[in-house]
């Protein structure tokens, strides 16, 4: 099977945060609070206000926001910024004729804003958790069931967004319009917070730092915090976790159910054979463009094609710079180190480097096949609101040292 040659969109993804915080800076929490601009004199130690939370969570949410308008028609899109520019002129006419547009967008806003406050309430620091008490967090409530002041509320939010759209700088507007271009049309997408009770989100990142431990066992590489659990690291490290593996899932869901079975396939064969040749894995990472499978001590090898590793090493390494450049958009006690070599797009690594994600996504697989077999909660949620098929057209299955098809 040949490499591929798609155009990698991770330095893209890594100026998402930025472009965000710009829409996102003004809107309420969808209780009605009025927002705060400045997150910098929170700190992680100390239990704050619910009022105090809403710049986090606004700039958690504004990675979401993006991706959500990215996925926007090209007519809704335009709207929206024809929308925001009536609004600084006053033109309250344009409300009327944009009211379907508003009601649509104000619902993808409350479950975009929802995973922020899932974010701080489950797997934020100790401190913060809990404050936040808005219903969807507690009840998973329906934005056709909020009290209409809620929705209100929501709505002025999408107004907000409008207003801060049509006043991006060009460049700005350019970063949403290089990520339609990674986007095929016709695809399923399900917002972010649609699906995630507390409990999912829970151990949905649990699986994702059981991954990352099962990669660094893989590398030979020690880390302190492989040897524990989520609830276990230090808050900047857990929040890190955390958003990694809520990003983690939405980019299985994205991926469609036929990628996500052939990576569960993956995973199954290797919980089920259980003889890696570990040594010739480390091998792999270093001599191999693209590491796409685990050989076997007998000599057998198992993996998936190219394209669907390429595609999950792109999307996950863009999401460890995005989620990397997003702490340091919070309190400063929350930031992620800077200035690490690996932090460049993809295609600037070296596939020594690069190859460690590759790990990473076999190690993702296997721990996906130990849920598919206990049928957990987890599994029957990613399932049940995955993409249909196969949206981005990858080779799906599972191959054999030969290239045949297992």
């Amino acid at each position: 099977m040949p490499l591929p040659t798609k155009t990698s969109h991770s330095g893209v993804l890594d100026a998402l945060p930025a472009v965000g915080t710009q829409l996102t800076e003004n809107l309420r929490l969808p209780t009605g609070i009025e927002p705060l601009k400045d997150c910098s004199a929170l700190q992680v130690k100390a239990r704050p206000e619910k009022r105090q939370l809403i710049s986090v969570v606004n700039t958690l949410s504004s990675v979401d926001v993006v991706m959500f308008l990215q996925r926007l028609s090209s007519d809704d899109l335009c709207q929206l910024q024809q929308f925001g520019r009536d609004l600084k002129l006053h033109d309250l006419k344009s409300r009327d004729e944009h009211a379907l547009l508003v009601e649509r967008l104000a619902q993808s806003f409350y479950l975009v804003q929802s995973k922020g406050i899932l974010t701080v309430n489950c797997i934020g620091p100790d401190t913060w958790r809990g404050v936040i008490k808005n219903q969807d967090a507690i009840k998973k409530e329906s934005y056709s069931n909020l009290p209409e002041a809620q929705r209100q509320s929501l709505r002025g939010n999408v107004h907000s967004v409008a207003r801060n759209l049509a006043a991006l700088p060009p460049e700005a507007l350019g970063i949403i319009e290089e990520l339609r271009g990674f986007a095929p049309r016709g695809r399923t997408w399900v917002d972010p917070a649609s699906s995630l009770a507390d409990h999912i989100a829970k151990r949905a990142v649990e699986r994702n730092h059981d991954a990352w431990r099962f990669r660094k066992k893989l590398e030979g590489d020690s880390h302190d915090d492989s040897f524990k659990s989520v609830a276990e690291l230090e808050p900047r490290m857990r929040l890190f976790a955390g958003l990694m593996g809520l990003g983690t899932f939405q980019m299985l869901r994205e991926a469609g159910l036929e990628v996500i079975t052939s990576l569960v396939r993956l995973g199954d064969e290797i919980l089920k054979r259980g003889d890696l040749d570990i040594g010739r894995i480390r091998d792999d990472v270093q001599t191999k463009r693209l590491v796409i499978g685990v050989p076997f001590r007998d000599g057998s090898q198992v993996h998936v094609s190219p394209d669907c590793m390429a595609y999950f090493r792109d999307y996950h390494h863009g999401l460890w710079l995005t989620n990397r450049t997003l702490s340091w958009l919070l309190p400063s006690d929350l930031h992620q180190p800077q200035g690490r070599p690996e932090h460049v797009p993809i295609e600037r690594l070296e596939p020594s480097i690069a190859n460690k994600t590759c790990i990473h996504i076999i190690a993702l697989a296997t721990s996906l096949a130990e849920d598919a077999r206990q049928d957990s909660q987890v599994w029957r949620d990613l399932r049940a609101t995955a993409a249909p098929g196969n949206p981005f057209g990858l080779a799906p299955g599972l191959f054999n040292e030969r290239g045949e098809s297992v």
